[in-house]
Parts: structure tokens; sequence; C-alpha cells
């Protein structure tokens, strides 16, 4: 217990830590942008054509070949191996002066493997707001690009090299707007383009897409184009050069893209989760059977999973089909099966998902079926975490052991209190990569299993009267009185912070889904469904009293047992929403509340706690 802050702290680092690698990822992404677009102006026809220009491309190999070895250590080895390969490649063409199209090849070709091994998010949640775009530019980018982006700003004046000029169609048809959100983000080594690092990730795609319209004239039409079916993710990821070739769009038709702001749909989610399904076929025809599962695991979590509930409320039978699709590809990936039955898999879950979107976009979400839902949500999630602290405060209060409660409430009101500011910055967190949210959960998950078999332990270890009176006068004299009671907290924290955080995710999507005209009604929701678990709380912290002391502890130990082999199957479940486990489907009912879902893995590891958890209340009872 003493030693607990220590674990946290380190269990927090590494969470962070492999939450941003992607992120660090991201430099070296852009490093291959510019290699890929600029060196065709150093080298033309096995020839330099300018110097200078042939010297900055040089030292962007060698910033590719540091960043590569200062961040691929994390990676899969297959990942950092292949990668690896492909920057000496890079690096051999470069020096070798082989024509631009090879290179900017070899570039494209690379960015695509790193993006797919870390998870790096290279396109917005929505689409941006280009006229926000164009307000930031001219605070923020003016100055040197000039008010028009013809690159004469007045400081941009005596830099060298000059500011880009995004009317320059030689350039700038060959730049993305993820390209253009790296340099804003990172800024560019050497030159007078400094990283802006206050600007939120919605502000900078929103100059990002702003960027890309200024050489294109608008044609005043408003609106989503109806005849192109373009993503936002191609239309992030893709220069204009990329989308004529992959469309065969007009100049007239780029240029209505590039001012086209699409209609907010409902259909949101599912339109990711139609995407990642659509990549996940086209990686399985390249025999690439890992990245393939990686994007099913994307479209549960990003497309399926944060309308879980709504669907479950409108269509339950729908949802579970939706599953066991999604299952049954994870089946055909795992035993490689042939194209064609993995195709014809894809093409009915795409069904199933233009079904779903259908039922969805009849629903209307009224004031009582928001708040109802906000209800549920927040019981269903607020009542586990809540049994937790309420055992814990009935074991305090019977034993009277002066300060322990305050640290338990102090440990569930920091978890409350994250919360909220996690509500705060829901965008972000749904824009984030959610393998990453759900890898956080799992590890949550896994640390309140322990925490609670030992609480558990040591209560039923202390349900003989004697044995209690003498810890008690153990922490009267200081023995180890911090230590448990920071023990204590970190319990009430992380057993509460677990579910808050799928409350917030939840309830985000919920409002995403409602078109955010229903915060308020969510909000309200909340606070009932914390009184109604408050009023409980009471109830039960009363009754608990009128029991004797060894046979609550006896209680509150087989609580603590229990709900820990409910986490140990929402934990697990969480590793397979990732893709870390694979999913063996059981025919068996799934009952979330207690952490039962239909695969073999998360039944064995509810199976392997529960067996713990016997044997050493037996052997507990023994002595």
């Amino acid at each position: 217990m003493k030693k607990f802050p220590l674990i946290f702290s380190l269990l927090i680092l590494s969470v962070w830590l492999y939450a941003v690698n992607p992120e660090s990822a991201r430099i070296l992404v852009h490093t291959l942008n510019y290699l890929g677009t600029d060196y065709k102006n150093a080298v033309d026809g096995n020839k330099v054509v300018d110097e200078e220009e042939y010297e900055e491309m040089l030292e962007f190999c060698e910033d590719a070949e540091k960043y590569f070895n200062d961040y691929a250590r994390g990676w899969k080895q297959e990942d950092s191996i292949a990668v690896g390969k492909m920057i000496q490649e890079i690096v051999q063409a470069v020096e070798q002066k082989q024509p631009a199209e090879a290179v900017a090849e070899k570039c494209s070709v690379a960015k695509l493997k790193i993006i797919a091994a870390t998870g790096l998010k290279t396109y917005p949640s929505s689409f941006p707001n280009i006229e926000n775009g164009l307000r930031i530019f001219k605070t923020e980018c003016a100055k040197c690009h000039g008010e028009q982006g013809y690159g004469d700003g007045l400081e941009g004046l005596e830099l060298s090299p000059k500011p880009r000029n995004f009317h320059d169609d030689g350039r700038m048809q060959s730049i993305s707007a993820a390209h253009i959100f790296n340099t804003v983000r990172l800024g560019v080594e050497g030159t007078g383009m400094r990283a802006i690092p206050y600007l939120e990730d919605e502000e900078v795609w929103d100059v990002a897409f702003y960027v890309l319209s200024i050489r294109h004239t608008n044609s005043g039409e408003s609106g989503a184009l109806n005849t192109e079916n373009v993503s936002l993710e191609q239309l992030s990821v893709w220069s204009d050069k990329e989308l004529q070739q992959q469309f065969s769009f007009s100049n007239e038709q780029i240029a209505r893209l590039r001012h086209s702001i699409p209609e907010v749909t409902k259909d949101k989610f599912l339109k990711v989760a139609s995407s990642c399904f659509s990549k996940a076929l086209s990686l399985y025809k390249q025999q690439q059977y890992r990245e393939a599962s990686d994007m099913v695991s994307l479209a549960y979590l990003e497309g399926i999973e944060p309308i879980e509930l709504q669907l479950n409320s409108t269509d339950p039978a729908l949802k579970k089909d939706l599953e066991m699709q999604i299952q049954h590809l994870r089946k055909l990936i795992r035993d490689k099966a042939g194209q064609e039955e993995y195709e014809t898999a894809t093409n009915e879950i795409q069904q199933t998902i233009t079904k779903t979107s259908q039922l969805l976009e009849q629903k209307e979400y009224s004031f009582w079926m928001a708040l109802l839902m906000t209800i549920s949500i927040m019981l269903r999630e607020g009542l586990e975490a809540f049994l937790v602290i309420l055992v814990i405060l009935a074991v305090l209060r019977s034993a009277k052991v002066n300060g322990a409660e305050r640290m338990v409430h102090l440990g569930w009101l920091l978890a409350v209190f994250t919360g909220i500011i996690l509500w705060f910055l829901a965008g972000k967190i749904i824009s984030t990569n959610l393998q990453h949210m759900a890898l956080m959960e799992a590890i949550v998950s896994f640390l309140a299993v322990l925490m609670l078999l030992y609480v558990g332990f040591w209560l039923h270890g202390k349900s003989e009267i004697d044995k209690w009176k003498q810890y008690v006068n153990g922490l009267v004299n200081g023995a180890v009185k911090n230590g448990s009671m920071l023990g204590l907290m970190a319990l009430s924290f992380f057993v509460v912070f677990r579910e808050v955080f799928e409350s917030v995710l939840f309830l985000s999507a919920l409002n995403i889904e409602s078109g955010g005209t229903h915060t308020q009604t969510i909000a309200l929701g909340v606070v009932v469904a914390f009184m109604v678990v408050l009023l409980i709380a009471l109830v039960v912290i009363r009754f608990s009293a009128k029991i004797p002391l060894p046979a609550l502890f006896k209680i509150s130990s087989f609580v603590m047992a229990a709900l820990a082999v409910v986490l140990a199957g929402k934990g697990v479940h969480s590793l397979q929403e990732t893709g870390i486990l694979d999913v063996h489907a059981l025919p068996i009912m799934r009952i979330e509340m207690l952490g039962i879902y239909p695969t073999i893995e998360t039944c064995m590891a509810q199976l392997t706690v529960a067996v713990i958890a016997f044997l050493v209340w037996k052997r507990g009872s023994t002595k």
C-alpha cells in the first residue's frame, strides 16, 4: 500500500508514453512529406538542378534516419524492420539522384506503413470550419505569408528561404491538408516556419483546409458535393493531384471540393466504421492480415461502440448482428480465409451498417429520450463503482477508523473531477485514436481487479474481532496509517475513474449523435443519476450499521471479489476491442453489467479471478 503512489505514477507514465507514441511518429511522417514533395525542386532527370535544395534533401534524409532510430524502438519488430528498410531505400534513392517520381512513391509507401504501424491520426474527427481557418490565418500566418497567401508578408521579406506562396500550382497541387497540419504543428527546422503549439488540433485543421482552398476560385455554391463520394480522410491525406488521379476530377471539381462544407449527418460514426471495413478488405487482399485486423478493431472502437447504447435502445437484435459479424470477420482474418469469403462477409456487414444508418436517421432525440439514455448510462456505470465505495465506507464507519473516510471521499471526488475535465475535452477524446482509450480502460480495470482482490482478502483476514482490534490498535499507534490511507484513496479513485472514463465516452457520443442539441439535458440526466446513487448510498450505509462487524467484513470481502470478477471480464473485453487479444466466440448470453461477454478469453479471465478469490478465501478461513 505504501508503494502504491509510486506504482500509480509509473502506470500513468507508461500509459502516457504509449498514448503519445503515435504522435511522436508525426515528425517522421512530416519529414517524409517534405522529401516526397520538395525533392523534385532539387533533382530533375538524375541531375541536381538546385544545389541548395539538394543539400536540404540530404539533411531531411539524415533527419528521417534519426527520427526513425528514436521512435521505432517501441514498435512491433516486423514494423520496425519494414520501415527501416524503406527509410534506407529512400536515402539511397536521394543519394543516387533517382527521378522525383520514384522518391515520391517511396516516401508515400513509407508514410502509409508508419501510419498503419503507429495508429497516427491523419485527419480530423469532423469537417473543418474554413471560415474559422481564414480568421486564424490572418492572425497567425498572414504576417509572413501575406494577407492573400502569396508569401509576401512584411515579416517574411527578410526570411531565407522565403515563405511559401500558396498560389503556386506547381507545389501546392502535391501538398495535402495533413502535410500542412504537420507543418503548423511541428514547424520546419532551418526555416522561418516555427511550430504553433498553442492552437487546438481543430483550429490547425481549419487553417490547413483554408490554405488548400486559397488558390482555388470559390464558385459560390454551398453545401456538399452530390456527385463525388470523397471521405474526410481522403480530403485530408490526399493532395489535389492525388484526388484528380483517383477520381478523374476536373480543376473545377477540385475547386468546388476544397470550398465545399458537407452537411453533418447523424450517421457520422457509422461512416467511420464503413470506411474502416473497406480499408480492412483492401489490406486483406494484399495479405496484410495484422493491419486488416487492426482496421476491424478501429471500425468497432471508432464507429460501432460510440452508438451501441443508442442502437441497443432502438433495435437490440441489430446490435447483436453487428457484433457477431465483426467477430466473424476477425475469425476469418485469424484463419486467413479465402479472399472471396472475406469479401462476402465484408459486404454483409456493410449492408448491416446501411440498415443501421437508416434506422438511426429516422430516430429523433427528444428531451425524454436523451434524459432517460443519460440516466441509464450513469446508473449502469455509477452503481457498479459506488458499490465498492459504499462497502468501504460502511466498514470504516462501523469500525470508527478516524481519517479513513476522508481519504476514500477524496479518491472518488478526484475521479469525478477528472471526469468533468474529460467532458470538456470530449471533442479531443472522440477524435483521438480510441485504441489508446480502450487500452487505458483495460489497464485501469486490471489495476482495479488487483486492488479489489487485495482489499477483499484484507477484509476477510480481519473478520475475526480479535484481529480487527489488533489492526485498529496498529492504526492508532501510527504503524501503517499513512500507507493504508493512501491505498484506500487509490482504490476509491480507480474503481470510480474506470466508470467515469467510459461514461464520458458514451455521453460524448450521445451528444454528437443528437447534434449537440441536448447538452443541458445530458447534464440534467447526470445530476438525476448522481442523486439516485447518493440516495441508495445513504440507505445502504444506514442498513450496514446494524450488521455485526465480522459479518460485515465477510460480506464486504465477498462483494470485492465479485466485482473483481466483473472487472476482469471488462478488462479483457477492452483488450479485445483494441485487437491485442483474439476473439473466440462462445454460445452464451452477453451480460455487460456482470462483465460477461460471449468469448472464451473473457470467461477464462473471470474464471481465473474467481478461482484465485475462492482459494485465498478458503485458505483465510482455515487459519
